[in-house]
């Protein structure tokens, strides 16, 4: 389950893996991480979701998403 909010964070890893497991768990089948990495890039503005090069992750910074996060 995702959270959306102005503070949340969370990887591109992460995010893709949530997904993946969303779509594993209802029987759809799943966009490759580049083709839905690039819809979230050019459209997560219509969530209010934003991409970033540097979203901490414990002991460094990664790529990944700004406005949502896993729960």
């Amino acid at each position: 389950m995702l959270e959306l909010g102005s503070y949340n964070q969370v990887s591109s890893v992460e995010l893709y893996q949530a997904y993946r497991n969303w779509c594993d768990d209802n029987g759809e089948d799943c966009q490759s991480r580049k083709r839905f990495m690039k819809f979230l890039k050019e459209s997560g503005g219509r969530y209010g979701i934003q991409y970033s090069r540097s979203i901490n992750s414990g002991n460094a910074y990664v790529r990944g998403f700004i406005g949502v996060k896993v729960k």
